[in-house]
């Protein structure tokens, strides 16, 4: 569903349209008089495969932002040259996109989770998750000092289970 954006402030019969599930959908339409205006260019989608391009090499390579943006618009039309965003907004482009991954980066070098285990006896609770700061000084995890006791307790109970287990065999032979 589409929902009514605004009108355009120089021409008032031009309805901008917006998909209503604005986070998912970036979908637009232009209507005048309740017809649709084509707004499609093969311009525009040549300048988005050529700003894709630009981010795509900045993140693979580790250049200065001119350099990459120097080095695809060598090989691109000049109709596309001129379609492009100014040469500091695309500098910009290249910043964030290079701080959005690094971020990301920082982020799994700091919090990486540990793996899965595949039964009870290969869970092993590391100490960076174990522990929790509220002053200078380090304090155990409650869980993990549960989960020890727990553990040991469970060993016992199944030596000692197997032993009934056993002797009730071994009446009924």
């Amino acid at each position: 569903m589409m929902d009514i954006d605004k009108f355009s402030k120089n021409d008032r019969e031009l309805m901008f349209w917006r998909c209503e599930q604005l986070c998912i959908c970036r979908a637009r339409i232009y209507t005048r008089f309740g017809n649709v205006v084509p707004m499609t260019s093969p311009i525009r989608v040549e300048v988005a495969k050529t700003t894709t391009k630009i981010k795509t090499q900045a993140e693979e390579t580790m250049e200065n932002p001119s350099v990459v943006i120097n080095e695809v618009l060598a090989n691109v039309s000049q109709a596309v040259q001129g379609s492009l965003p100014c040469l500091s907004a695309l500098k910009k482009t290249i910043r964030q996109k290079l701080n959005e991954i690094s971020v990301r980066q920082k982020r799994n070098e700091i919090s990486v989770p540990p793996p899965d285990p595949n039964d009870l006896h290969q869970l092993a609770i590391p100490d960076e998750y174990a522990t929790y700061e509220t002053e200078p000084n380090q304090e155990d995890f409650f869980l993990k000092s549960v989960w020890y006791w727990r553990r040991q307790s469970l060993a016992i109970w199944k030596e000692k289970l197997g032993a009934t287990f056993g002797f009730i065999r071994s009446l009924m032979t």
